[in-house]
C-alpha cells in the first residue's frame, strides 16, 4: 500500500486546485460522467 503515500501526497497538490474546479463544475460533471 505504498502507493496510497504517493496518490495521498498528489491528492494534497491537486486538493486545492480540484476544490475550486469542482466548486466551477457542480455535480453536473458527474452526471455527464
Amino acid at each position: 500500500m505504498t502507493s496510497s503515500r504517493t496518490i495521498e501526497e498528489a491528492a494534497r497538490a491537486f486538493g486545492t486546485p480540484l476544490s475550486v474546479a469542482l466548486q466551477h463544475w457542480p455535480n453536473k460533471v458527474c452526471v455527464k460522467s
